[in-house]
């Protein structure tokens, strides 16, 4: 568990708060599959959501400049930053992290969603001792193509991350004849998913951890995570 200190600067400010677990391209599927796979819901928790309360829509003409005329915003231009060039856009969010010493932030892409002509930009900041104010860029990835965000979607996502604990991490490859297989792994429980996917449904086997035959074979880390935010309103003058 992390704990972080967030502070707004005076002035507008963008929304922090826990990922949620839906994306409304998954909502607007035909079929609920989506929300099915364990792994995908798991990891569309991952991290706390910036967010902006008004729609931003921009458009890039293609230029590779410096010049920021060559990104047009209509809407929500009090949240962007026009100072960029190169095709790349950032977002001024009025807030501050604080975290201990052995603690980053890494900003990352929202997980499992996706704005077409927008990539947001992979970054890891000290908020031990970084004390600017967060800004959230991006790449725009499609030229005359007008990019739309709409209000309270997360631009960004990010988590507090210990990279001392990371650091110097060892994979080592093995033998694959040490290798244990369990039951759950063999050709009859594949056959069993292949059967059951052409039927349309979904086993659960994974997220509850066992095998076609109702065996206990595996327990999940966590099979929710769950994140707060304190925003504590507090007045601005304090």
């Amino acid at each position: 568990m992390y704990n972080f200190d967030v502070y707004e600067v005076p002035g507008p400010t963008a929304i922090l708060e826990p990922l949620p677990t839906k994306r409304q391209w998954a909502t607007d599927l035909p079929y609920p599959h989506a929300y099915k796979c364990f792994p995908m819901t798991l990891a569309n928790q991952m991290g706390y959501g910036i967010s902006f309360p008004d729609d931003i829509i921009f458009e890039w003409d293609g230029n590779m400049n410096v010049l920021p005329s060559s990104i047009k915003v209509t809407s929500g231009h009090k949240w962007v930053n026009m100072d960029r060039g190169w095709g790349t856009v950032s977002f001024k969010t009025g807030l501050i992290f604080k975290t201990d010493e052995d603690v980053s932030m890494l900003s990352y892409p929202v997980p499992n969603l996706f704005v077409d002509g927008f990539q947001i930009f992979t970054t890891l900041i000290s908020t031990s001792f970084f004390e600017g104010p967060w800004q959230v860029a991006g790449q725009v990835t499609r030229s005359n193509h007008k990019i739309v965000i709409p209000a309270r979607t997360p631009v960004s996502a990010i988590m507090p991350i210990s990279l001392s604990q990371l650091n110097e991490s060892v994979g080592t490859k093995k033998p694959f004849k040490e290798l244990e297989y369990q039951k759950n792994t063999g050709e009859e429980y594949y056959r069993y998913n292949a059967m059951m996917q052409k039927l349309g449904k979904t086993t659960g086997n994974y997220r509850d951890g066992i095998n076609h035959n109702g065996k206990i074979y595996g327990k999940h880390e966590v099979k929710s995570i769950k994140l707060r935010y304190d925003n504590g309103n507090i007045p601005l003058d304090e």
